[in-house]
């Protein structure tokens, strides 16, 4: 199966289903826009929105699993978890304008004391965006057809 045919890219232009998931931070916001799974394969679409004139130089983005609640004094164990596939991923994101892009992973389920979290940093810059993202939200995935 290719991860990223015709029919597929179609479904990832639709309106968002989650409406609950996001950050805004620094005139920038970062939303979990659908979810989906298809066979081995789970889909985060997401969507940037810079709602400054300053252009968001992406420098990378880390995926990872994390404790969910840091007890004081204690060690938060991190797990990195990469992207098998990436689509229309822009470095740039130019100032009073919006992205949509996927990031696909081979399927998953977190436990409930976990969280997966995607952090994008910008280059040169301190708008650091970080999203959580809870496993009712993974479990709640649509099928993709």
């Amino acid at each position: 199966m290719e991860l990223f045919s015709i029919r597929i890219q179609r479904t990832f232009q639709l309106v968002s289903t989650i409406f609950s998931l996001g950050v805004i931070k620094n005139k920038f916001e970062m939303s979990l826009a659908n979810l989906y799974v298809k066979d081995d394969f789970m889909f985060f679409v997401f969507d940037i929105k810079n709602f400054s004139n300053i252009d968001y130089d992406v420098d990378f983005i880390k995926c990872f699993l994390r404790d969910q609640k840091k007890v004081k004094n204690s060690i938060q164990q991190e797990v990195p978890y990469d992207p098998v596939e990436q689509k229309d991923f822009d470095k740039k994101i130019l100032g009073k304008s919006q992205n949509r892009f996927v990031l696909a992973f081979n399927k998953f389920t977190i436990p409930d004391d976990k969280v997966f979290e995607i952090e994008m940093f910008e280059r040169g810059g301190g708008r650091h965006m970080k999203l959580s993202i809870l496993n009712e939200y993974i479990l709640s995935a649509e099928l993709l057809k």
